[in-house]
């Protein structure tokens, strides 16, 4: 699919207006989770910043309750250090692409991956942070393989700037309302829990631990 087709598929920003505003409560989902995140990262013994940053490395493609239990595994285990990436990815029982991008954090700092990055700043409260996955591609009309495309990825910003912009909701804010909309549909479609039938962030980190 070309570009220019791409571009005409997205959601205008009237609909993500629209969208964002059906989930209005959900903007809420990242701030209200910083307390939770600072009191689960002192019971762990390490600083806010690294169990955001395991918890992003931690959620490709994984349910976040699971997320967080495999995040607070991470951390607490000590006899996972060590381990190549087959092996972690065994113990952790996780992606192996996850385990990879987790050893190669622990080696040099850097978080790899383009959605993980911006969702470790989100979940410290960075409202900046534009958080893209698959259910964020679903409702973007990109597939995902073309959804960190730079010229793609810079019309998406721009669209969720202007939504900001107009409702005086930071760009977090706008992303996780329109989210929450996004899953909750799943969740009426499907008949299944998922996603958003799960409690908050703040709950699910804590009750992890």
């Amino acid at each position: 699919m070309g570009l220019k087709k791409i571009a005409n598929r997205m959601p205008s920003t009237k609909s993500l207006r629209r969208l964002a505003l059906a989930s209005a409560d959900g903007r809420h989902w990242y701030t209200d989770g910083v307390p939770a995140m600072k009191v689960a990262a002192r019971q762990l013994g390490v600083t806010p910043k690294k169990l955001a940053e395991v918890v992003a490395l931690t959620s490709p493609r994984v349910p976040v309750a699971r997320n967080m239990r495999m995040a607070v595994s991470y951390l607490r285990r000590e006899e996972l250090r060590g381990l190549d990436s087959r092996g972690l990815a065994s113990e952790l029982r996780c992606l192996p692409g996850v385990a990879a991008a987790l050893l190669h954090w622990e080696e040099s700092g850097e978080i790899r991956g383009r959605k993980t990055a911006p969702f470790a700043r989100a979940i410290l409260g960075d409202g900046s942070a534009l958080v893209l996955d698959t259910h964020m591609a679903k409702v973007l009309k990109v597939p995902q393989s073309k959804l960190f495309n730079v010229a793609n990825h810079a019309k998406i910003a721009k669209r969720f700037d202007k939504v900001s912009r107009e409702l005086g909701w930071s760009v977090a804010e706008v992303q996780a309302a329109v989210w929450t909309t996004a899953t909750e549909t799943l969740v009426n479609a499907s008949g299944r829990r998922t996603y958003a039938a799960a409690p908050q962030l703040g709950a699910l980190i804590l009750s992890a631990l």
